[in-house]
């Protein structure tokens, strides 16, 4: 038995020092990145097991921000984003229901997996912030309009 307790616990060590690492392989982008990689794109992304919290939002240019919340339905909001220092803000219009989550603005970093390629981001709702940085899906907004 006490073979088996050890074995078990050196097996979540290796698990465990195996995500840790995942996570260092991921590199956060500077400013310049950020703006090139969001700029006049949407992403997309969402909790896995949360149906209820799914987000996209948009980056057109000269800061308009837009986006669908899927909660009960999907909720519309707007407002502005920036880069400030090396992170994504966002201000939210007032009456917008992710005005909600935050005060003022929701500034996060974005980091590039260095694997996939894939960006990663915390979910706009700090509620979710334990949870760690999401995977996104990114696609031109120009080939949403055709």
């Amino acid at each position: 038995m006490l073979i088996k307790s050890l074995v078990l616990v050196s097996t979540l060590l290796c698990v465990s020092a195996q995500a840790d690492s995942a996570d260092v392989q991921d590199r956060l982008l500077g400013a310049a990145e950020i703006r090139a990689a969001l700029s006049g794109k949407v992403i997309a992304y969402g909790p896995k097991g949360w149906a209820d919290a799914g987000i996209h939002e948009e980056f057109q240019e000269k800061g308009i921000w837009k986006g669908i919340y899927y909660s009960f339905g999907p909720i519309p909001f707007s407002g502005r984003w920036s880069v400030v220092g090396n992170q994504l803000c966002v201000s939210p219009d007032r009456r917008a229901i992710v005005a909600h989550w935050f005060e003022g603005s929701r500034c996060r970093s974005i980091w590039r997996e260095r694997t996939s390629g894939a960006l990663k981001l915390e979910h706009l709702n700090p509620g979710f912030d334990k949870i760690g940085p999401l995977s996104v899906k990114i696609t031109e907004l120009s080939n949403l309009r055709r």
